[in-house]
């Protein structure tokens, strides 16, 4: 009766001791090699590495976690985040000069494909489509621009804050809700197809005429709301014009508007067109900048406009006092680094022109407010492991300046922190914070998520090593991945190229005219797109393709106005 007693208790303590270490759950994959017979075994952040059946993908990596977000037990003690996804028996309409497969395999000839979720006879499936790898690319971005297209309102041409590729319908889509910022971001993704080759001059001449005409007042009954300063909202009625709220203009929004209003005109100066819409449109756009007054940016400690200020302000309200979201000097004497980037870039040009910042003697805080601005790239006052960061926010705050401010993208110092700032997002997905980053599973962003998990509809995803729960449904996103082309760029096509395979982040474009990759969570692969894809967000995805043919000079080129000012 002693000895059984005695095996009793080391039994107990035997799974005791499993209990607290070891994952007891999600061992088997299905239609994998990981079985009853041949189970994942591991403690907390052990690997389970599987092989698929034939007629199956692997998605996503399998390992012992424990996460809980947004006070919801997400993972308990657990093997997650690994499966096996079944190929379709049937052929997909091609797209462009992508072939079906049949059986879901790509011959040696065309051996990349494109996936997207379908369904056969037997149910649920990825569908495969397949090219070289050149051709994939190309469709990728060829539809990133297509989708700029329908987001763009045809009568005014401003372009909505964000389309709705689910539910594609006309009526389904938020004509009320323009962006202004991407409106600018718009203007540019027009430069970029015309330079593809996807448009030819005399359309490019008359979509960007006409967002500028609508912007500058000369487009019949729509008047784009601005402050007395010249300041615009962060949206508008895409029909009216009219301000989404009436009391809060954006300095952030108006400046990367304005940054897409002069890449138009000085891509046009670049390729030396001389005739009487391209001057027209250069018209338009000096006349747009001047529109703004730079000087009334800075604020006081009292909340009111003062160029004598030394707090920036990215909310005005009506009647010109500061609304919100202040960025002060920082105990170090530099401020801040954010996407904001753009708007000071144009205040300090406007006021001060080609002179230094020590010569602009007439608006000297303008002149000190660019130097503690610049100076923060040589002061750094963020990380990520080993890797200096001008922020922990999402890829967007460094990629949108790179594309959009020459004085961003042609800095040797600035492409380093680029450079840094993909680094530590590939890193930190690849860290038990994720659990992810292969198959291009990686890339913070901002854009729609699941309230369930994150507490909200729309975030930006940060860095934050030091919370175990801050990763919210931790969504990865492939346009920021896109985004950081420039700094590697065959690196990071591989990537793209994995995320193609999986098919996990495609959506198909209304009358398949198109794909383009989306955001998607680690946590619920059944949540597709949210509320819309939001053009300011996938912006990157057009522009970091495009420069796999056009270069990062494209940018640099096309973003350098002060030059012969």
């Amino acid at each position: 009766m002693v000895a059984g007693r005695s095996l009793f208790v080391c039994v107990l303590l035997v799974i005791a001791h499993s209990s607290a270490f070891d994952c007891l759950s999600g061992t088997t994959i299905l239609n994998s090699d990981r079985t009853a017979t041949n189970p994942c075994v591991g403690s907390n952040n052990t690997e389970c590495y599987f092989k698929c059946n034939d007629g199956f993908i692997p998605m996503g990596r399998h390992v012992c976690q424990t996460y809980r977000s947004n006070n919801v037990q997400i993972i308990n003690q657990s093997f997650y985040g690994g499966r096996c996804d079944r190929l379709c028996h049937h052929n997909a309409p091609p797209i462009g000069p992508l072939q079906p497969s049949s059986k879901g395999l790509c011959p040696s000839d065309f051996a990349a494909p494109l996936r997207y979720n379908s369904s056969d006879a037997n149910g649920a499936c990825m569908a495969t489509l397949c090219g070289t790898s050149d051709q994939v690319l190309g469709v990728l971005a060829k539809s990133s621009y297509h989708l700029w297209t329908l987001a763009r309102n045809d009568r005014t041409g401003l372009y909505l804050d964000h389309y709705d590729v689910v539910h594609p319908s006309y009526a389904k889509q938020a004509w009320g809700q323009a962006a202004i910022g991407s409106t600018g971001l718009g203007l540019v993704a027009e430069t970029v197809a015309l330079s593809m080759g996807w448009i030819d001059l005399t359309t490019y001449q008359e979509r960007v005429l006409l967002t500028l005409q609508t912007l500058a007042g000369e487009t019949r009954n729509i008047t784009v709301a601005r402050n007395s300063h010249g300041w615009m909202p962060t949206f508008v009625d895409s029909n009216t014009g009219r301000a989404a709220n009436p009391d809060r203009y954006s300095t952030l929004a108006t400046g990367l508007n304005t940054a897409g209003v002069l890449f138009v005109e000085t891509y046009l100066r670049n390729t030396n067109q001389t005739d009487a819409v391209s001057k027209r449109i250069a018209t338009l756009a000096q006349q747009l900048y001047q529109q703004v007054e730079w000087t009334a940016f800075l604020c006081a400690k009292n909340g009111t406009i003062d160029v004598d200020g030394t707090t920036i302000p990215m909310i005005l309200n009506a009647n010109n006092t500061v609304g919100s979201a202040l960025s002060p000097v920082e105990d170090d004497g530099f401020y801040s680094f954010f996407e904001m980037h753009y708007t000071v870039w144009l205040v300090y040009h406007s006021v001060c022109g080609s002179l230094l910042p020590t010569q602009c003697t007439k608006y000297p805080r303008i002149a000190q407010l660019w130097q503690r601005w610049q100076g923060r790239r040589y002061h750094p006052n963020q990380s990520y492991k080993t890797y200096p960061l001008l922020s922990i926010w999402a890829a967007y705050l460094v990629q949108l300046p790179y594309y959009m401010t020459h004085s961003f993208n042609s800095d040797t110092t600035y492409q380093a922190l680029f450079h840094n700032h993909w680094q530590a997002d590939w890193t930190y997905f690849n860290s038990s914070d994720y659990n992810a980053g292969t198959q291009g599973q990686y890339g913070l962003g901002a854009g729609p998520t699941q309230r369930w998990c994150a507490g909200t509809g729309y975030e930006s995803d940060n860095l934050h090593p030091d919370d175990p729960s801050a990763q919210h449904c931790r969504n990865y996103s492939p346009y920021s991945v896109m985004g950081y082309l420039p700094t590697q760029p065959e690196l990071i096509t591989g990537h793209v190229l994995e995320l193609a395979a999986a098919g996990e982040t495609s959506l198909v474009l209304p009358d398949g005219l198109g794909m383009v990759l989306w955001r998607k969570s680690l946590v619920n692969d059944s949540w597709v797109q949210g509320y819309g894809v939001t053009m300011v967000d996938f912006a990157a995805e057009l522009f970091g393709l495009s420069t796999l043919w056009l270069g990062p000079s494209f940018f640099q080129n096309h973003t350098n106005h002060f030059r012969h000012r």
